[in-house]
């Protein structure tokens, strides 16, 4: 994204909400979410790397989207891991034929040796998803007013009525805003 009014706008929804001034109000969440992380260690200790994925998963899913998680197979959390492992898959050079031969780019997903193009817009549409899915959800439990609140809710109800700047563009910066959030999170994950 250039340098301009939408990365500004951007930058300065994110550090709204995650200066050192404010991440204080998520301590409520954190204490929560670790009392029932250590409730489920002292259960099943011996699905420890599992606790720790939940705990980092749905800290940051109720922090950023006031949603709850799954104690297993949320697929919210499950799409995350999805868009990590195309993300490292692709990191890693010389994985595509791609990358040894850079004329490839230019030809059709259909044709041979360029499955690389069909894995990615794999990974984009995931990645969408990712995105989209959690966005929509709280914009309906916000327009129903049952919607916990959270840094997406905010970032919904703040919209500054920037001239240059339309609704539409507002939401995409709110949904861009909790999805760099969520999936910067992610990582964590994978320990």
């Amino acid at each position: 994204m250039p340098y301009g009014i939408m990365w500004r706008r951007h930058r300065r929804a994110f550090h709204e909400h995650f200066h050192a001034n404010t991440v204080h109000r998520y301590l409520p969440i954190q204490v929560k979410e670790t009392q029932a992380f250590l409730r489920r260690l002292l259960k099943t200790p011996q699905n420890f790397m599992h606790h720790i994925r939940h705990i980092f998963g749905s800290t940051i899913m109720s922090i950023t989207y006031g949603l709850p998680v799954l104690e297993s197979d949320d697929p919210y959390i499950t799409l995350a891991e999805e868009v990590l492992q195309g993300a490292s898959e692709a990191g890693i050079p010389g994985t595509f034929l791609v990358d040894l031969l850079p004329f490839l780019k230019y030809v059709p997903s259909w044709f041979p040796g360029a499955g690389f193009k069909r894995k990615a817009a794999h990974y984009a549409a995931i990645n969408a998803e990712v995105a989209n899915q959690p966005f929509i959800t709280v914009q309906t439990k916000l327009a129903e007013g049952t919607a916990i609140p959270c840094i997406l809710t905010s970032l919904l109800e703040e919209f500054p009525g920037n001239e240059e700047l339309g609704r539409a563009e507002e939401e995409l910066i709110s949904r861009n805003t909790a999805g760099i959030a969520y999936l910067g999170e992610q990582p964590y994950l994978w320990i």
